[in-house]
């Protein structure tokens, strides 16, 4: 019978809550009208000290006191304040409009100010409670619905954040926590402040918890969300401090936590006045501009103010895409889109006369390793012939600087793409011994790096499409281990190495430890607010399946095939030293004569020549 009629009294407010405006404002004059009579009751018993009331004078005093107070709160607006969102400047107008009811009210009843005073003080008070208490309990016949929040800092941005989720009555603070033991015993807002020991008490309580430490480090906030991460709620973050400053976020605008914070290193901070001494009112040709790390290059130049961009790309899509990322971006510099393919000599030739060309950044590559794995021919093709013309015109036309994107997987290579991207490799740094022979100014250089998050081809749009499937995330094999950076990164650092070339280096980006996949997996399963379902949890979310590696697939990348790395001016880029970058005649017959077969689709003498000039290769 309890339970019965708790569910009635919740349903009942809740009705409350959804009545039209109208039904609810003549509620709150109902409340005021019998606080009034309430108040007006409880006057007469102590002014005329218990003896018998007089009923009559009673009425006339609820009719005269009504007649005056709620005409006045009508006409002030009292009733079109939403109490559940009351502040302190509603507080005061609502005291002061029963101020200005007493004073109306005390020309009429001069000779008696003392009754006057106690009915308006205990009809304000009286009134206030039973508005509030009436938009509590409506909130709390909510409460079972809404998402329980806990937000770690308990410093001005949790207050911040607190009063922007307090307004949602979607949301539920259960408390804050924060690593200063001097808070523990205190409250914001009414909320406790908790360490953080309590969450693993709570931890099944909790939906969502919101890092709201904007001043935390990359690395303070890694091992921080690391360790959260071991909890079975969602993970969210508000901006860094550095977005709040900039104006770009605020910090109310909370936001999951992206895989790429997790990476970040700050790289992003290099010396980009290099960069832009470098490329500033220079002529520069990308090709693959559409591609994940040509888009990103395109935006990162523009800042460099260059004279001509042209951005050269075999698919109309992302050609047309980047078109309109640029535009918005673009201040100054003369945007070229030409949609072409880079294997097209004399189409290259002509946009390097026309637009007087200065530095080429050939991105350009089919990149997919099972793609191009099936379709050798024609991955061979692309990646290879590509380059040979790349290297050929700018020798032709004695550019000032060359530069190459190329991959870890040329490294001792296991796949066909990785083959290809070794023999452009080696293609682009003979071509700086031929430059050096022909005193031209050409600076040829090659810039080698892992996976980049978030790129066409990465396993990050793969599991995130999963994800968003449902599961399961597929992992080739548990101990798989990959470099990663995110786009930013490896762009700035390409564009500084590509500054400082003097011609015939093999660069070297540093990616940091290299990271297992199924690491990655649950990271981002965790962040998506999922459960891993497994022997251990089989009521989680989402499962890892291992589907076994790939055909041509390695479990270990690695950045140098043989011989050292020296230092650069950049922490993070180094130079490799490694052998056979510069080519003896043999090898440089070979790679004509393998081009030439590519060139014919002959399909008898490619692999073959393809393992003579790359020797590390192991076809399966």
């Amino acid at each position: 019978m309890i339970k019965k009629s708790y569910f009635f009294n919740k349903k009942l407010l809740k009705n409350i809550s959804q009545l039209p405006i109208e039904i609810r404002r003549i509620i709150l004059v109902i409340i005021d009208f019998i606080s009034l009579f309430i108040t007006i009751v409880f006057a007469n018993i102590l002014f005329s000290q218990f003896s018998p009331l007089y009923v009559q004078q009673i009425i006339r005093d609820i009719l005269f006191f009504s007649s005056v107070s709620i005409p006045i709160y009508l006409l002030f607006g009292q009733y079109r304040i939403i109490t559940k969102f009351i502040s302190k400047k509603s507080i005061y107008s609502y005291f002061l409009r029963n101020f200005f009811v007493f004073f109306i009210l005390s020309f009429f009843i001069n000779n008696n100010l003392g009754y006057l005073f106690t009915i308006t003080i205990s009809q304000t008070f009286l009134s206030f409670f039973i508005r509030n208490l009436l938009a509590y309990l409506i909130s709390f016949s909510k409460v079972n619905n809404s998402k329980k929040i806990v937000i770690y800092g308990a410093g001005e941005a949790g207050a911040k954040l607190a009063s922007s989720l307090i307004l949602n009555q979607e949301n539920e603070i259960l408390f804050f926590v924060d690593d200063d033991t001097t808070l523990w015993s205190r409250n914001i807002l009414g909320i406790p402040i908790k360490s953080k020991k309590e969450l693993e008490k709570y931890q099944n309580q909790i939906d969502i918890l919101f890092i709201a430490i904007p001043t935390l480090s990359f690395e303070e906030k890694n091992l921080l969300i690391d360790d959260l991460c071991s909890y079975p709620f969602k993970l969210m973050s508000i901006p860094s401090l550095d977005e709040i400053l900039s104006g770009k976020s605020k910090i109310s605008e909370a936001r999951s936590i992206k895989l790429e914070e997790l990476i970040f290193r700050d790289i992003a901070k290099s010396n980009k006045e290099i960069i832009k001494n470098n490329f500033q009112n220079k002529n520069i040709l990308i090709t693959g501009a559409g591609g994940s790390i040509g888009r990103e290059i395109s935006k990162q130049l523009l800042d460099a103010n260059p004279q001509n961009l042209v951005l050269l790309d075999f698919s109309e899509f992302n050609l047309y895409s980047l078109q309109n990322t640029l535009k918005i971006k673009n201040n100054n510099s003369k945007l070229v889109f030409i949609l072409g393919n880079c294997c097209n000599k004399n189409l290259v030739n002509k946009i390097i006369e026309k637009y007087k060309i200065n530095s080429i950044i050939h991105c350009a590559a089919y990149k997919h390793v099972p793609l191009v794995e099936e379709n050798p021919m024609v991955g061979l093709a692309n990646n290879i012939i590509s380059t040979k013309i790349i290297s050929e015109v700018a020798i032709e036309n004695n550019i000032e600087k060359a530069i190459l994107i190329s991959t870890d997987k040329a490294v001792r290579p296991t796949n066909i793409m990785g083959a290809s991207k070794r023999v452009a490799e080696l293609i682009f740094l003979n071509s700086q011994k031929v430059s050096s022979r022909k005193n031209l100014k050409t600076k040829f250089s090659v810039v080698r790096f892992g996976n980049v998050l978030g790129s066409s081809g990465s396993v990050v749009p793969l599991f995130k499409q999963q994800l968003k499937n449902g599961g399961p995330i597929t992992v080739t094999h548990p101990e798989i281990t990959r470099y990663f950076m995110t786009i930013e990164e490896a762009t700035i650092l390409v564009l500084e190495a590509a500054s400082f070339s003097k011609g015939g280096e093999l660069f070297l980006l540093d990616m940091g430890e290299p990271i297992k996949i199924v690491d990655l997996a649950t990271k981002m399963i965790k962040l998506a607010g999922y459960e891993i379902c497994n022997s251990k949890n089989p009521n989680g979310d989402i499962k890892i399946e291992f589907t076994g590696l790939r055909e041509g697939e390695k479990l270990f990348e690695e950045l140098l095939i043989d011989g050292e790395t020296i230092k650069t001016q950049n922490k993070y880029i180094f130079k490799a030293l490694e052998p056979e970058l510069s080519l003896n005649d043999l090898k440089v017959t070979q790679i004509e004569e393998l081009i030439f077969n590519l060139s014919s689709a002959k399909e008898e003498k490619y692999f073959n020549l393809l393992k003579e000039i790359v020797p590390e290769w192991k076809s399966n």
